[in-house]
């Protein structure tokens, strides 16, 4: 054995990856040396070994090529004659079984004995990629998946929810997070796109925190990590799997059929329907999911401020989906003064209101005498002025108590003329509205 290769009891039990993928790289392998007339693995690499010097033409020649040629046609159309002779596998299967094949080769027979252009080219799948529909979670289905996820995967999906491909997600690193006002951003250069188009990818505090969180206990430039090493970035099936994984333990499961799937690039379907469903205009959504072709000559028009701008405007609140958001809002300038002009009233209304109250107490219980409620009174009528509303409470009761002078005793007569004579006085000292608007001028 090579000393870039690991045997494939190894591969099959890496503890870095899921339990679920330890599982199906089990199945695949083994069916892959049935489906080539091996009784294990073992044999058939073995097979794989002897045959490398023979030449390509030798018909009994077996390759990597020609052994996973087999087995996927196999799964392909099991009724032919090399098919496998079991049911017809739906398309989702297929393509999760292909996927495993590339990364065993490379890992068993090492990276210079095995070509990706070579397989991809000899071990197709075909068109039946066009019948598949990608199902894409409901918004409680993503949050049930947020809850059960690890640190790593629920920051993996958090970033997925902006439209992100998934090689573009993986291959993110540390310092490619930056900062905008209230929210965060990737800036994705032309050449790390599909669509070789650059463009910026927002994402919400929430989405970050949980980035935050997961580097807790990682230390690597990498947002994503392989737990093969620090150094390096999650491989994509790593990836694709995790996140298969995470859909079936919440629920989401393919349909029988195959016609419709769960995978991580359902999460471009949800994002772009999702923003749109918050008022996105159509342009800035294809922006940010990267929709080149619906965007046309466009693309050199939008600016990027703009896009990602109206994004945390319309949607970042309602695309934070773990938490209750409060955002503070700047008043302006006229309608804090308005704020606080009304707060000074109330204060003064609630003021006026308590001594109102003070007052009526005062003069009001029936065990207070005709003379006591004079003296009240008159205290109270020093204490305010005319046209207010303690002034207005004084002068009606005041009236009130003069008209009871009739059947009031001697004694509680005096009190009441005195109380006359009083409100006289204070009467004739009162000037009108209109009177203290010319004397104010005079004074100018």
């Amino acid at each position: 054995m090579e000393d870039d290769t690991i045997s494939w009891q190894e591969f099959v039990d890496d503890p870095s990856v899921a339990p679920n993928t330890r599982r199906i790289r089990k199945m695949v392998i083994e069916r892959l040396a049935k489906a080539n007339g091996f009784e294990s693995p073992t044999l058939l690499l073995d097979k794989i070994r002897l045959d490398k010097d023979k030449p390509n033409t030798d018909p009994e020649k077996l390759t990597p090529y020609r052994a996973a040629r087999k087995y996927i046609f196999g799964l392909i159309a099991p009724e032919q004659e090399n098919g496998n002779g079991e049911k017809k596998l739906k398309i989702g299967s297929v393509t999760l079984y292909r996927s495993v094949l590339p990364t065993f080769f490379k890992s068993v027979l090492g990276e210079q004995n095995f070509s990706d252009d070579t397989f991809n080219r000899m071990v197709k799948i075909g068109d039946t990629f066009v019948q598949i529909e990608k199902k894409a979670p409901t918004v409680e289905e993503l949050k049930h998946l947020l809850a059960i996820a690890n640190p790593r995967d629920r920051a993996l999906l958090g970033v997925l929810t902006t439209g992100m491909r998934i090689t573009e997600a993986i291959t993110r690193k540390m310092k490619d997070v930056q900062q905008r006002g209230e929210y965060y951003y990737f800036k994705l250069r032309a050449g790390e796109t599909k669509a070789k188009y650059k463009r910026r990818v927002p994402i919400t505090k929430e989405t970050y925190g949980w980035i935050q969180a997961y580097h807790t206990d990682v230390n690597s430039e990498w947002i994503f990590p392989s737990r093969e090493g620090l150094d390096k970035p999650m491989t994509r099936n790593a990836a694709w799997f995790a996140l298969k994984d995470l859909f079936e333990r919440g629920g989401l499961k393919d349909s029988e059929d195959g016609s419709e799937i769960y995978s991580p690039h359902s999460m471009r379907k949800f994002a772009e329907n999702y923003m749109l469903r918050c008022g996105l205009p159509d342009k800035f959504a294809d922006a940010i999911i990267g929709h080149v072709g619906r965007l046309g000559a466009k693309t050199h028009y939008l600016d990027d401020d703009e896009t990602t701008d109206s994004w945390y405007e319309l949607c970042a609140d309602k695309m934070t989906w773990t938490q209750d958001v409060v955002r503070i809002v700047e008043l302006p300038k006229e309608a804090k003064d308005k704020m606080e002009q009304l707060t000074r009233e109330n204060k003064e209304i609630k003021a006026g209101l308590t001594d109102l109250i003070s007052a009526i107490v005062k003069i009001s219980p029936p065990t207070l005498s005709i003379k006591q409620r004079v003296a009240e009174l008159i205290e109270l009528m020093e204490k305010s002025s005319p046209g207010t509303l303690l002034g207005e409470l004084a002068d009606r009761s005041g009236q009130a108590l003069i008209e009871q002078r009739s059947g009031a005793a001697d004694d509680d007569k005096k009190a009441i003329d005195k109380l006359n004579e009083y409100m006289s006085k204070r009467k004739r000292l009162q000037i009108s509205g209109s009177e203290a608007a010319m004397l104010g001028a005079k004074k100018q």
